[in-house]
Parts: structure tokens; C-alpha cells; sequence
């Protein structure tokens, strides 16, 4: 740690806070309480590890749970800082993880915040700019974890049932659509692939192969925040294909459809939400009603201006008051102000 306070590498959560405000080029003093072990990635040439330099699963959870507890609540900063601090001394704890191949057993309840994280981070900074949070990474970090939990559960005599189920439905969620996913959850045991929440990905998937979009936003009304956090990254795409199968089948001159409508099937906030959405696309609005005219569907724009554009029309806002462990433990969504925004409670 002597090191890094040394290099003037000490992230602003790492100091005094008496030493935070000093004069330029002064170093700060870092603080023995708050310090964690930054992430530092392996190169060719790279000396092993010391075994002192490892932290053993006891400590990697009481790490985690500071990272958790005191640092991602923080208001103070912007949040996408308060993400790139946690993400880097995460990567640090599986990082450790991994060098010492340490037992399912002891990492279970880490690798399962880490995939909680992940999840509640990508649904909070989805409309931030990628110079401030780079989604594709985040979800990349995110198959990772869970992979290397499934994985372990997969190895373990007797997983524990609760969080097993928890993970396949939020690994469904997460790979909607998705063959190989569907295929490792009906091989899983019985207790786990007739589970209800794993019932419900199974069948959230089956309607989205099925194109039965309708259905389909039926089943989200029923999914937990945190199994929304999972699924959220496909709501533009289900909504760009829902909108294009309507434009072909309501495609009329003289017909219309109401704007009310779209909104409540697309589980948007407003009028105004669900009219941008079919403007977007090159669809006609006369008043509050949607005039569906197959031809006049703009594809074009919707493929050159996909990932952040549609990240940032379904971006879900959580309110900032609450801390990221009541956020991530399941419960659903009341409302959202973020354009576009998913409403997960209403039935």
C-alpha cells in the first residue's frame, strides 16, 4: 500500500480525508481503513504473485462487503466514479479468486455480489456516455462471473438451491434468446429447472424465439429488479422487433392504432415515450394515434444508430436514496424517469 500512496496511485475513497484537499503535488496519506488492493493485470514476464500479497476467501468477503455497504451507496460523487473504483477492486478479489483456485464453497456468496453488481450497474449507467461507462465491458465482466459460478455450482456435491436458481434465471434473463442457455437450463436439476423464477425466464425466452412479443412484455410485468437489471440491455431490441411486427400487421391507410396502447404494451411512462419510439422509426403520428404503414418502416437508422442510442432510450433511473444492497435484492420497480424507462410493478 506504501507503494501506491508512494506512485500517488490512491484512489480519492483511499486517503485521509483530512489529506484530500491538499496543495497540488502534495501526496496524500492514505488510510489503512479504506485502502483496498487495486487490480493489476498479468503480463508475460510478470513475476508471480507473493503468497503474502493474497488475500484468502474470509477476506475476500469482508472486502466485498465494504465495497458493497460503504462505498457503492456513496452520493457524493458521481456514480460511474464510485463504479470504476468498485469494478477495479473486484476484479482484484476474482483475480485472487482465480491465483489461489480457492473452493466453490468459499466464494459462492462473492462471485453472486460481483454478478449483482454487475447487473445493477449496467441498469444504473445505461444512458451515461462511453467516456464515463463502457457497457459491452461491463457485461463482459458480468458472463464471467457467472460462467465461473455455474461452473462451481456444477462441481459442488450440494449447491446451495436458493442462489443456484437465482443465478440461472438471471443467466437466461441475461442470454435472452439464447440456445445454449436454454439447453444448460433444462439440464439442470429438478429443483432448480421447475423453480418459479426459473419457469419464468424459461418462458420469456420461449416467447422471444416464438416472436410473441406481446406476451413476452406480459412476462417482464412479473420479473423482479434485479432479474430486470439482467434482461434490461434487450429492451431496445424488443422494441425496435415489437414495433416492426405492428407496422406490418396494423400497416393500413385508413386504420390507426392508439398511441395509449403502444405505451401500456411497451411498458413505457408516457404518450409522448411511446410516440418518440414509432417516430424514430419513421412512423407516422396523427395526434394519438399511430398510422402503421409497412412501408414507410425505417430499419436503416435503427442498425446505424443501435447500442448506445437504444441503451439510452431504455435507460431505468433507481432512486439514488437507496443503497445498491436494497437495489440488488430483488424487489421490483415502481417507476422509472428515464425515457423510454421500464415499469416493472404495475400489473
Amino acid at each position: 500500500m506504501c507503494k501506491r500512496e508512494h506512485q500517488k496511485l490512491l484512489h480519492k475513497f483511499e486517503v485521509e480525508e483530512c489529506t484530500q484537499k491538499n496543495v497540488k503535488n502534495k501526496r496524500s496519506k492514505a488510510d489503512v481503513s479504506k485502502t483496498v488492493k487495486a487490480f493489476s493485470r498479468c503480463a508475460a514476464g510478470k513475476a508471480t504473485p507473493d503468497p503474502w500479497d493474497l488475500r484468502p476467501a474470509p477476506v475476500l468477503a469482508t472486502t466485498m462487503n465494504y465495497l458493497l455497504e460503504k462505498i457503492a451507496p456513496r452520493e457524493d460523487v458521481p456514480w460511474n466514479i464510485v463504479y470504476d473504483f468498485v469494478a477495479d477492486r473486484i476484479r482484484a478479489v476474482r483475480q485472487d479468486i482465480v491465483i489461489q483456485h480457492l473452493p466453490g464453497d468459499d466464494t459462492c456468496q462473492i462471485l453472486m455480489q460481483c454478478i449483482r453488481f454487475y447487473l445493477y450497474s449496467s441498469y444504473r449507467l445505461c444512458e451515461e456516455p462511453l467516456a464515463n461507462f463502457d457497457p459491452h465491458l461491463n457485461n463482459i465482466q458480468a458472463m464471467e462471473c457467472m460462467k465461473m459460478l455455474l461452473v462451481n455450482f456444477s462441481n459442488m456435491r450440494n449447491p446451495p438451491i436458493k442462489e443456484a436458481q437465482e443465478l440461472e434465471a438471471l443467466y437466461l434473463l441475461f442470454n435472452l434468446g439464447s440456445t445454449d442457455a436454454m439447453l444448460h437450463a433444462y439440464e439442470c436439476h429438478r429443483d432448480i429447472r421447475e423453480c418459479a423464477k426459473v419457469r419464468l425466464a424459461l418462458n420469456l425466452n420461449r416467447a422471444y424465439m416464438e416472436g410473441n412479443y406481446v406476451h413476452l412484455f406480459r412476462l417482464v410485468r412479473k420479473l423482479t429488479f434485479l432479474e430486470m437489471c439482467s434482461m434490461h440491455r434487450h429492451v431496445p431490441k424488443l422494441h425496435r422487433l415489437t414495433i416492426q411486427q405492428m407496422s406490418v400487421a396494423y400497416s393500413s391507410k385508413v386504420l390507426t392504432y392508439p398511441v395509449e396502447q403502444l405505451r401500456r404494451l411497451l411498458l413505457l411512462d408516457t404518450e409522448c415515450m411511446a410516440a418518440d419510439l414509432c417516430r424514430y422509426y419513421g412512423i407516422t403520428i396523427d395526434g394519438k394515434r399511430i398510422r402503421f404503414i409497412k412501408a414507410a418502416w425505417n430499419d436503416a437508422d435503427a442498425y446505424r444508430k443501435s447500442g448506445r442510442v437504444g441503451m439510452a432510450e431504455t435507460g431505468i433511473d433507481v432512486p439514488t436514496d437507496a443503497s445498491l444492497e436494497s437495489q440488488a435484492t430483488g424487489h421490483k420497480v415502481e417507476s422509472t424517469k428515464a425515457s423510454h424507462a421500464y415499469i416493472g410493478a404495475r400489473s
